[in-house]
């Protein structure tokens, strides 16, 4: 999750090498005026297991966070049923 994080400010910030493949909405991000938050989809995982993952990954990423003043809720730890009702995620489709 950070790796990720560290290669999109790498890359807005133009400091990573294939800048030039991302879109020209990327690039013109502006880095204050966007929030950030890491979702954590785990498919077919029940619901009342996710907390104590977000809990773990939250306090994981305490420091980091605190860095980039991401604020206290950094990580969002969802299943699938979750990620879909939330959009993140189409719902399957039947054939």
């Amino acid at each position: 999750m950070t790796n990720t994080l560290q290669i999109l400010l790498a890359a807005i910030l133009k400091r990573h090498t294939n800048t030039d493949e991302l879109s020209k909405a990327f690039q013109a991000i502006h880095l204050q005026a966007i929030s950030i938050k890491f979702i954590l989809v785990i498919n077919g995982h029940r619901e009342d297991w996710l907390p104590p993952i977000q809990h773990a990954l939250n306090q994981k990423l305490a420091v980091f966070a605190k860095s980039l003043a991401l604020g206290a809720q950094t990580v969002a730890v969802l299943n699938h049923s979750l990620a879909q009702r939330h959009g993140l995620i189409a719902a399957p489709t039947t054939a």
